[in-house]
């Protein structure tokens, strides 16, 4: 995955088995995350880790073993903006989806 900085082995934390694919899993995410922060910060557009993202970066420094996704919020006048210039920004392998550019 690019830029994931750490080992897709298996191994355990807090008792809890992670498997490769999870942390595979986990290494796409945290490259989706990379291209919300660099559009945020372009578009001057704020946002914040809320749930399982806050709580697996404060108790586990990183993601919650379990936890197979990423919270991110952003206020209202926020996400209308990030809607408007994501398309444009985002490149292969990502793109934006939203129920308004859902087919059918």
């Amino acid at each position: 995955m690019p830029g994931h900085s750490f080992h897709l082995n298996p191994e355990t934390r807090c008792g809890y088995p992670v498997d490769a694919k999870t942390k595979k899993l986990w290494a796409v995410e945290l490259d989706l995350f990379r291209q919300l922060k660099r559009i945020c910060e372009k578009h001057q557009i704020s946002y914040y880790a809320g749930a399982g993202t806050l709580l697996g970066a404060v108790r586990h420094q990183g993601f919650i073993p379990w936890d197979d996704d990423m919270d991110i919020l952003m206020l209202a006048k926020d996400y209308e903006r990030f809607c408007q210039v994501a398309p444009q920004e985002l490149s292969e392998p990502y793109f934006f989806q939203h129920y308004t550019t859902q087919a059918g």
